[in-house]
């Protein structure tokens, strides 16, 4: 787990990246070789996302991880069956509710942790 935490972090620091706010290429093919190696069924990857932060977090992690799904559902599964409509996609965190309420138990936390890459990718986003 080291391996794959400090080619994370290496890559972010090459690229001069803000952290939250990046994508690491290639990030199911480390993921895969780990699997392999430890024998572990699944890697996910979370960012602890800062309450003031989170509004910023989502509307960029709604943006860019469509996309960052679709290449990881090709490169494990070779085709995109398993994709969820574009439209209905919202990123992985503690969401609103009509923008006044946090679904419970989430009212207003310190912190939430945002899922940024699961590898292999769930067979449903439902």
């Amino acid at each position: 787990m080291r391996g794959l935490s400090e080619t994370v972090t290496a890559y972010a620091q090459s690229v001069n990246a803000t952290w939250l706010f990046f994508c690491m290429p290639y990030f199911a093919s480390y993921a895969m070789h780990y699997m392999k190696l430890s024998g572990s069924e699944m890697v996910w990857f979370h960012n602890k996302v800062t309450h003031d932060q989170r509004e910023e977090y989502m509307k960029w992690s709604s943006e860019h991880y469509y996309d960052r799904f679709a290449k990881t559902n090709m490169f494990v599964y070779g085709d995109l069956t398993r994709m969820p409509n574009r439209s209905t996609y919202i990123g992985d965190i503690n969401w609103k509710n009509n923008d006044t309420h946090l679904f419970e138990p989430y009212a207003e936390q310190e912190f939430y942790y945002a899922t940024v890459d699961v590898v292999p990718p769930p067979f449903s986003f439902v």
